[in-house]
C-alpha cells in the first residue's frame, strides 16, 4: 500500500440505533428502547488500500458498511469523502449532509457488493440488464455503447459476453457474485464496500473471487472496505484490519502486525482459535465465557468485560486476573440462575447437585469454589471475607441478596469506565484499559506478541 497524506474516506463518531417497538403506554409516555447496532466508530480509508472489518455475527459489521453509503441512515456521526476533481485536487464532501439527489450522483464513486449473491440480483432481469442498469441510471452509456460496456465488464470479471442474455438462476453462486462485482464496477467507482462477498461460496470459489478482487484493485486503483467474519480471508486480502465487538471497534492495526501481535483480549481470543493445517494441532485456544450481550442493553464500561479473560481486578483487592475472572463469572451467573443448585451448574466445572448436598455452609462453599474455579482461600483477606459473606447469603437468604452484595463489593474498573481508542504504537489502536496508564499495573497480563511467545518456549 502506498502511503497517502490524507484518507479518501474519514469516519468520525458514526452511530446507528434502531428503535424497538414498545407497548402502547410506552409510546404515549415517550419511552423508547434502542438497539445500539453501531456506536461511535472512527476510522480512515486510504486510496488503493483494503480495510478489513471483522467480528462475530451480530457485531454491527454490515450495519456499519450500509451506514457508510447511507443505504441505511446513520443516527449520528460524520462521513467525509474526499472526491477527486478534474484538476487532481480533492474536495471534502460530508455525506451525512447530502440530499438524496446529491447522494445519488456520488453513487458513481461509492459502490457496494452485497453478501448474498442469490438474493442481490433481480431474477426477472437478464445479466445484461443487471450490469447495465447503473449505466442507465447515471446516463453513462446507451445503445451499442452500453452493450459493449456490459460485454467488457463481464469479460473483466471472468464471464463470457454471451452470459449477458441469461438470467441469474442459470448461474452458480460464484458466477452470481462475479455479476455483482461487474455491476459495482460499471460506474468506475473509487471505493467499494464488500459485505462478506465470499461467505456464501465454496472454499475453492472463495479463492477465485478474492484473487479477482485483488486483480481489479491493482488494475483500477480501487479502495475496499472488506467486511468478513473469516479471519483467514481478512488476513489474505487486507492491508489494515478493524476488529468490531458489539457495535464498537476494539482494535485496528496493519494486518501483519495485528495477526502477529494482537493487543485487545478479544482479538487475542479470535486469533487463538484459527485452525492450523496440521492434524496434530491443538493450540492454546482461548474459549470465551458466556454469550455476546444484547445490543439493546449493552454492558456499561467496556462492552467486552462480561467475557474478558484479562479483566482488571478492583484496585482495593490484591488478587490476580485468573481469580478475578472466576469471581466475575460467578457474579454474572447469579442473575441467570433460578436456584443455588442451578447456579452451580453454570460454573465452568459445575455439576448438577441436589439441595441436600449443599445444606451445610462449608459444603456449599467447597462446591461453589470448585464449580467456578475460585481459589480457597483468595490471596487477599478482604476479598476472602467478602466472598464468604456472599456464600453465607446464598446459603441463608438466596440468590437476590447474594447478587446485590456481589454487585456492591466486587466491581472492576472495566465495568464502569468506557475505554478510549488509544494508539499504542504507530497505526495500532486498541480500546482497552490494559493500555491506559491510569489502570495498568505491573501485575496485569496483556496479550503476548509472537516474539514473546517464542522467547517463552
Amino acid at each position: 500500500m502506498t502511503e497517502r497524506d490524507q484518507p479518501i474516506l474519514e469516519v468520525r463518531n458514526l452511530s446507528k440505533y434502531y428503535e424497538m417497538g414498545g407497548s402502547f403506554v410506552d409510546s404515549l409516555l415517550g419511552r423508547k428502547q434502542e438497539v445500539k447496532a453501531v456506536e461511535s466508530v472512527d476510522f480512515e480509508l486510504y486510496k488503493g488500500e483494503t480495510l478489513g472489518v471483522v467480528g462475530e455475527s451480530g457485531c454491527g459489521k454490515t450495519t456499519l458498511g450500509r451506514s457508510l453509503l447511507r443505504l441505511i441512515e446513520p443516527t449520528d456521526g460524520s462521513i467525509i469523502y474526499r472526491q477527486e476533481q478534474e484538476d487532481g485536487t480533492r474536495e471534502e464532501i460530508e455525506l451525512t449532509d447530502l440530499s438524496s439527489s446529491a447522494l445519488r450522483g456520488l453513487r458513481r464513486d461509492l459502490q457496494y457488493i452485497f453478501q448474498d449473491p442469490f438474493a442481490s440480483l433481480n431474477p426477472r432481469m437478464t445479466v445484461g440488464d443487471i450490469v447495465g442498469e447503473p449505466l442507465d441510471i447515471h446516463n453513462l452509456a446507451s445503445g451499442e455503447e452500453r452493450n459493449e460496456r456490459v460485454r467488457e465488464l463481464l469479460e473483466i470479471v471472468g464471464l463470457s459476453p454471451s452470459h449477458a442474455y441469461r438470467y441469474p438462476h442459470e448461474f452458480s453462486g460464484g458466477q452470481r457474485q462475479r455479476i455483482g462485482i461487474a455491476r459495482a464496477l460499471a460506474v468506475d467507482p473509487e471505493i467499494i464496500v464488500c459485505d462478506e462477498p465470499v461467505s456464501a461460496l465454496d472454499v475453492s470459489v472463495q479463492a477465485q473471487i478474492l484473487n479477482l478482487l485483488e486483480d481489479l484493485q491493482d488494475e483500477f486503483d480501487l479502495s475496499y472496505i472488506f467486511i468478513a467474519h473469516d479471519l483467514s480471508v481478512v488476513e489474505h486480502i487486507s492491508d489494515r484490519v478493524a476488529v468490531m465487538y458489539l457495535g464498537e471497534i476494539a482494535e485496528a492495526a496493519p494486518s501483519e502486525r495485528l495477526f502477529a501481535s494482537p493487543k485487545h483480549p478479544y482479538t487475542e481470543a479470535l486469533l487463538s482459535v484459527i485452525p492450523e493445517p496440521d492434524p496434530n494441532w491443538v493450540g492454546n485456544k482461548i474459549l470465551l465465557e458466556g454469550d455476546v450481550p444484547s445490543a439493546l442493553t449493552p454492558p456499561d464500561g467496556c462492552r467486552f468485560h462480561t467475557r474478558c479473560h484479562r479483566i482488571i481486578p478492583p484496585e482495593e483487592y490484591d488478587i490476580d486476573q485468573d481469580a478475578w475472572e472466576s469471581l466475575r463469572n460467578l457474579k454474572l451467573r447469579v442473575p441467570d440462575a433460578s436456584s443455588v443448585p442451578d447456579l452451580i451448574t453454570f460454573g465452568r466445572k459445575g455439576e448438577l447437585v441436589e439441595d441436600e448436598a449443599i445444606e451445610e455452609l462449608s459444603r456449599l462453599d467447597e462446591i461453589l469454589r470448585s464449580a467456578f474455579e475460585i481459589p480457597s482461600p483468595l490471596s487477599d483477606p478482604t476479598a476472602e471475607d467478602h466472598l464468604s459473606e456472599v456464600v453465607e447469603l446464598l446459603h441463608g437468604e438466596g440468590l437476590d441478596a447474594a447478587g446485590e452484595t456481589l454487585d456492591e463489593l466486587f466491581v472492576s474498573p472495566c465495568e464502569t469506565v468506557s475505554p478510549e481508542l488509544i494508539e499504542t504504537e504507530r497505526l495500532h489502536q486498541v480500546s482497552c484499559l490494559l493500555y491506559d496508564d491510569e489502570y495498568r499495573s505491573g501485575g496485569l497480563e496483556v496479550p503476548q506478541t509472537q516474539s514473546d511467545a517464542v522467547a517463552d518456549d
